[in-house]
């Protein structure tokens, strides 16, 4: 079982209705990576998380999670979902978004047991965002949020985390302090696949990109992947790299770059 991946998509085809998202994608994802599906709006990304969870079938080819269909992928799977997603008017506490976790189907809303608000304070700690518990989830700021439903989403120990735009709408502050945590966990064993828009975060703490426009571009280390000619295909746009001593950072091409980069200088040099 040892070479068998995290997820692995054979073929796939997905859409709704009539309209088509992506076609004929393969994609593999090893136990134990942590990577990150970058493209523009549009390009499928979130459908890639949907047809990972199962909650969209394939139109055709096979998705299977550590070997199995998503819905009987072993241990589960865990999502947290966009934030602009969320019914802010709903009456939670930041304890009740988390013990929810615990349940994979629920009939009724669950009363915690002394066990499940052990685990949930013990991971709000860990999250530091322990003095929230009792909070109503809408009084909570950007980053907090976030970390509550990454909460809800660990609570059950799933091998395989999924997280659509994590770092959206939080400063910068928080999101390397997300970014970082995610980094953590994956040293701890779980696989990690999230979607982002922002490029430079990926470069500064993902050890592995899926460049994806209805289909996978290119997928592999961020040196690898983060060029201009990779991510011009990708977003059909002209993209500078430019390297520092800092990092690479990414922006897309104003003209006076345009008129240096067709000269035969695509990266910037370094500072």
């Amino acid at each position: 079982m040892a070479d068998v991946p995290a997820l692995a998509f054979e073929r796939v085809t997905c859409g709704y209705g009539r309209q088509v998202i992506f076609a004929d994608v393969d994609l593999r994802i090893s136990v134990g990576t942590f990577a990150a599906v970058v493209g523009p709006t549009g390009s499928g990304k979130t459908t890639l998380l949907r047809a990972t969870l199962g909650l969209l079938s394939p139109v055709a080819g096979s998705v299977q999670v550590f070997g199995q269909p998503p819905g009987r992928a072993p241990g589960g799977l865990g999502y947290v979902p966009q934030l602009e997603l969320v019914d802010w008017t709903f009456p939670m506490t930041v304890e009740d978004v988390v013990v929810m976790g615990c349940y994979r189907q629920m009939g009724r809303w669950p009363r915690p047991r002394r066990r499940e608000r052990r685990a949930v304070a013990a991971l709000l700690e860990r999250l530091g965002i322990a003095d929230c518990t009792h909070a109503p989830l809408r009084e909570l700021s950007g980053g907090q949020q976030q970390r509550v439903f990454l909460a809800r989403a660990l609570i059950a120990r799933p091998p395989l985390l999924l997280l659509d735009e994590p770092t959206a709408g939080v400063d910068l502050s928080t999101q390397h302090e997300i970014l970082h945590l995610l980094g953590e966990l994956n040293a701890e064993g779980v696989t990690i696949l999230l979607t982002t828009h922002d490029l430079n975060a990926v470069a500064a703490h993902l050890p592995w990109v899926i460049c994806f426009n209805r289909g996978v571009v290119a997928a592999g280390d961020p040196d690898t992947v983060l060029t201009p000619e990779v991510l011009g295909r990708t977003y059909q746009a002209d993209i500078v790299v430019v390297e520092t001593e800092a990092g690479r950072f990414m922006a897309h091409a104003t003209p006076l770059q345009l008129r240096d980069s067709r000269a035969g200088n695509r990266h910037a040099p370094r500072a």
